[in-house]
């Protein structure tokens, strides 16, 4: 596991975010994530869901090279994160972007040798065709939450006003898996992963 993540520290601050009701990665699928971009030292991250820069900071320790991208809408969650990078000396290869995902999605032009996703659930299908080609080939896309409470493989657990976004999820997920271009893994840990590799 990485050397220079302490995990005790990393996981009071998961459990200070959480207290606060602000969404994090959870720890199993975070040790995934910093194996990953570990293992595959991605020059460029751009990351889809900022918070208070939790899953950002790791990544960012986990190769200390990388540069990050990260969009977030809220503007008070993306004043936390720049204080995070700060906190931990990363400011430097970290800007933030304060824009609906979307929107940026459609006006970037940079290709990422790494993407996390992990916005707005219901959302990921509109993303997908935007992922598909910001990602470089042989990057990696890690799609966080994709089970969504183990709604997406068990219709007793759904809950009808979230069914839109389970529809919605069910549906990207077996848009990659039907994607020559993509080799996908999902992964049933915690609230569920899909990794994509662009060939």
């Amino acid at each position: 596991m990485i050397s220079k993540i302490d995990w005790q520290e990393f996981e009071k601050f998961s459990f200070e975010c959480r207290e606060k009701y602000i969404p994090v990665v959870r720890e199993q699928t975070a040790k995934l994530l910093c194996d990953l971009v570990q293992k595959n030292a991605p020059q460029n991250i751009l990351e889809l869901g900022t918070a208070v820069g939790y899953s950002g900071l790791l990544m960012l320790l986990s190769s200390p090279k990388s540069k990050l991208k990260t969009v977030d809408i809220n503007s008070q969650l993306c004043d936390k994160a720049k204080q995070t990078f700060l906190k931990y000396n990363v400011a430097d290869r970290a800007e933030i972007f304060c824009s609906d995902i979307l929107s940026y999605l459609e006006a970037e032009t940079q290709q990422f040798d790494f993407i996390f996703l992990d916005g707005p659930k219901g959302q990921y299908i509109k993303y997908l065709p935007y992922l598909k080609r910001l990602i470089k080939s042989g990057g990696i896309i890690f799609c966080d939450d994709v089970l969504y409470f183990g709604m997406v493989m068990d219709d007793s657990k759904v809950i009808h006003k979230k069914i839109t976004i389970v529809r919605n999820l069910r549906e990207f997920i077996s848009k990659c898996q039907q994607d020559a271009d993509f080799e996908t893994e999902l992964l049933d840990m915690e609230d569920g992963v899909l990794i994509l590799r662009k060939k």
